[in-house]
């Protein structure tokens, strides 16, 4: 089976020491986030686990903690990083791009360019006085590209899902997806700019991509789990959108503990914004711990243009989890209760992949 970790939360950034505890001791518990009485005992260990597929925007930590992940995984690993072009008025927790550029240079140094996937996603539009446009995406992309040649083989895009709980984040601050009839247009473009630069750049999960050509890759893609595990995985994914493309995993993070602040993410449904484009408001961080800080925006967010939000948490959100955080702890930001039923969770091995001699 195949390990994500994790969809969720960035648990490269924030959570690496309790996934490499996880790892040394062989599971971990997962909570059912649509039954919340469900418990999965998730094995991690060499029978159970065939491939790790890590998801974040800033590795550093894991790259700091590369030694002793080779030494305790339990199967060959892979990075999914998504880098954007976006400031802080839309991804408030992250360092600056010049540091998350060589922070990618870094990893696929150490790992080797298969293994580090680039994630442009999502592509949305406006912002305050329109500054996120076709254009700019079309720039950076090329920016990104240029300093990340090398480094990666792979892109994969993906547009806005404006998703119910976080439409309104999106419209204070004037955010939108971009019109259907422009993506495949859009998506063309930008796979140019990347074969350019020797990477495929597919897309997963909308048909606006496959209209543009582009390869019809799963984020958790089974052709690379092929090359970089050796397992043969199912393309296509139970229970994801329509037109995903992903390997089935099993995910073993927690919704609404990621600092990163992302106001297009579904995985903080517990986050509130305020303020907004015209309000004159600024930005704060949610730290690892659980603060709120101007101080730690100002050091780390990279400055965007126009009135910024202020990020709140409700009082079930990021800081109430992040506050249960135990890296020695079998389950992320949260623990057993008495009428929790543990179960454990199936976890198939899959069969040796048939890899091509040419």
């Amino acid at each position: 089976m195949i390990v994500s970790a994790s969809r969720r939360t960035d648990i490269p950034r924030f959570f690496m020491d309790w996934m490499l505890n996880r790892l040394e001791e062989g599971y971990a518990l997962v909570r059912n986030p649509m039954n919340r009485a469900q418990v999965s005992q998730v094995a991690l260990d060499g029978r159970a686990v065939d491939c790790i597929a890590f998801w974040t925007k800033d590795p550093a930590p894991l790259l700091a903690r590369l030694d002793r992940l080779e030494r305790v995984s339990p199967a060959p690993w892979f990075v999914q990083f998504t880098l954007n072009a976006y400031g802080s008025d839309v991804e408030a927790g992250l360092p600056r791009k010049a540091v998350l550029v060589e922070t990618f240079r870094a990893l696929a140094r150490a790992i080797g360019p298969d293994r580090v996937v680039w994630r442009y996603s999502p592509i949305l539009l406006g912002g305050a006085g329109g500054r996120y446009t076709e254009e700019h995406h079309l720039r950076y992309f090329e920016t990104f590209a240029r300093k990340l040649e090398g480094s990666t083989r792979s892109c994969r895009l993906s547009f806005l899902d404006a998703y119910p709980k976080i439409a309104p984040r999106l419209e204070a601050l004037g955010l939108h997806g971009v019109a259907q009839e422009r993506k495949a247009a859009l998506s063309l473009k930008l796979a140019e700019i990347g074969a350019a630069h020797g990477m495929e750049v597919g897309g997963c999960g909308d048909p606006a991509l496959a209209e543009a050509g582009l390869a019809g890759a799963g984020c958790i893609d089974a052709a690379l789990v092929a090359r970089v595990a050796g397992v043969a995985a199912r393309q296509g994914s139970p229970g994801e959108a329509g037109a995903c493309r992903c390997a089935p995993s099993v995910d073993v993070g927690t919704y609404d503990t990621c600092a990163n602040a992302c106001v297009y993410c579904y995985a903080n449904p517990g986050a509130r914004w305020t303020g907004g484009a015209g309000q004159g408001a600024h930005a704060s961080v949610v730290g690892p711990a659980g603060a709120c800080s101007e101080e730690a925006d100002a050091a780390q967010g990279e400055r965007a243009g126009g009135a910024k939000p202020r990020v709140a948490l409700a009082d079930d959100g990021a800081p109430w989890r992040l506050a249960r955080y135990d890296p020695h702890a079998p389950m992320l930001c949260d623990g057993l209760r008495p009428d929790d039923v543990v179960t454990e969770r199936a976890m198939p091995p899959l069969p040796k992949a048939t890899l091509p001699l040419f």
